[in-house]
């Protein structure tokens, strides 16, 4: 058995290329339906025992890592470039009314590409991810307000 970059065991069986607890779950327990995922208790993508596994669908799947909380996990072996916070902080940016800036700017700030930003603002990828004002922004210090008349300022 070999895993793969995401942390799932795959194994090879009688000439055919399978997730190694699909697998564990079809040999044990019963087929899976196509419409169906096999889902981990214990959230150990490597993970094969039978009683760790069930069935579900792929909204049952998002809705239980959202719930345990396994956000950590999907950063540590998702091929994602982007961080949740950075995400935050892009759908921050592309909300702002007035806009300060493009999509390319947000793009170009974040290293990636302009049809990345477009997908997060319109909310086709990272729903779950609510905007949040950069620390750039928050931390700036105020401009310097102009000089009194009159004012000398000694050193």
């Amino acid at each position: 058995m070999s895993v793969n970059d995401d942390g799932y065991g795959r194994v090879t069986w009688r000439g055919e290329s399978w997730r190694a607890h699909r697998l564990s779950y079809t040999a044990f327990v019963a087929p899976i339906r196509s419409d169906l995922s096999c889902l981990h208790k214990c959230d150990v993508p490597a993970c094969i025992n039978p009683a760790h596994l069930y069935l579900g669908t792929q909204r049952d799947n998002i809705s239980d890592f959202i719930e345990r909380g396994v956000g950590y996990y999907w950063n540590q072996y998702s091929k994602s470039v982007l961080t949740e916070v950075q995400v935050a902080e892009i759908k921050f940016l592309c909300a702002e009314r007035p806009r300060r800036f493009t999509h390319r700017q947000i793009a170009d700030a974040y290293k990636v590409t302009r049809s990345t930003v477009s997908s997060i603002s319109r909310g086709e990828h990272w729903r779950h991810v609510k905007p949040k004002a950069p620390m750039a922004l928050i931390t700036s210090p105020p401009p310097t307000p102009p000089p009194t008349p009159g004012f000398i300022r000694r050193i």
